[in-house]
């Protein structure tokens, strides 16, 4: 058992209601090689309430609370960041739609960096789609003159992370930390959390405040899965694999069978289900179908926004 995991990296899973039934299997994955690593989870209210008590007494996960409940596509991941409240150490942050493949935490403790990301080495001139998935480095030119392409890209999904060390300051052309809709400027920056990241952080550490070291830990399931034998949980129970496996892009249902690598997948459902009670097997059954209901999950996401729009005027008109 390596300890430095547990002193150097926690790890912050952020869920949201439509996901949930993908969270569970993410930390049963992180718990069945990681059986002490602290654990922490944020939930995104915008698509509405979910309970997570099961899971966080089972895994022993701490609930992590901001003075915010909604937050919308990667917010959550940014607001997580710029807190100061936070013991200083660096966190692994991951969307739930991963699973650990390995004892992954070994070879990340290695890199002594603040972030730590898994690059894209992509050569300019970048293709559209490219510039879409990431950045178009004229338009975030616009904001931060000293942008310079770093020499790779990274998916924002996993990442080592040191919370409290960006300036808010920075964050004011793309990102509005205390109101929603928290993005700015759609255009310049298209996948939100993603493109700010990707613009304000080579621009750090060309400024010398904060260092980056880049690692291949992560693989994505629309291609992992091309290779016979991927699916196969037995290659992986040594630990020795030491990867991240993001579902990003692919087919994402409670009904496991139709996804990829859904052997997989089943493997970590159980091992959470095991944990449980008859009952709880039911009820964890129930609430997979009830949180991915896709028209409940529109009509929370509806309300909750113009709530939010609602309030934010109401404080506008106040401080007239």
């Amino acid at each position: 058992m390596l300890n430095r995991e547990k002193e150097n990296i926690s790890i912050v899973v952020f869920g949201n209601r439509k996901d949930y039934f993908f969270t569970k299997i993410c930390i049963a994955s992180i718990r069945y090689f990681y059986p002490e690593v602290e654990i922490f989870m944020v939930k995104d209210l915008l698509n509405g309430y979910y309970s997570t008590k099961r899971l966080r007494r089972v895994y022993n996960v701490k609930l992590l609370k901001f003075d915010k409940k909604y937050f919308g596509w990667g917010a959550s991941k940014i607001h997580f960041m710029m807190r100061k409240d936070m013991p200083h150490k660096r966190y692994l942050i991951l969307d739930s739609d991963i699973i650990f493949l390995g004892r992954v935490l070994e070879q990340l403790v290695e890199k002594k960096a603040d972030f730590v990301v898994a690059p894209e080495h992509l050569q300019p001139p970048f293709s559209q789609q490219q510039q879409h998935i990431y950045i178009d480095a004229e338009k975030v030119k616009k904001y931060y003159p000293d942008y310079e392409y770093p020499g790779f890209f990274f998916n924002t999904g996993q990442m080592i992370v040191t919370p409290g060390i960006i300036p808010e300051a920075l964050l004011s052309p793309c990102f509005n930390i205390s109101q929603y809709p928290y993005y700015k400027d759609w255009d310049t920056f298209k996948t939100v959390d993603q493109s700010i990241l990707n613009s304000i952080i080579p621009v750090l550490m060309k400024r010398g405040r904060l260092t980056v070291d880049k690692i291949s830990f992560m693989r994505w399931s629309v291609s992992y899965f091309d290779e016979a034998g991927e699916d196969n949980i037995n290659k992986y129970l040594d630990g020795n694999t030491r990867l991240l496996l993001h579902y990003c892009g692919d087919v994402r249902t409670f009904e496991l069978h139709k996804m990829k690598g859904k052997n997989l997948l089943q493997f970590f459902k159980d091992q959470y289900l095991q944990q449980l009670s008859p009952f709880g097997r039911r009820i964890n059954s129930l609430q997979d179908s009830v949180c991915s209901y896709e028209p409940v999950l529109n009509f929370y996401k509806w309300c909750n926004g113009k709530y939010l729009k609602i309030l934010q005027k109401i404080k506008s008109k106040n401080h007239l």
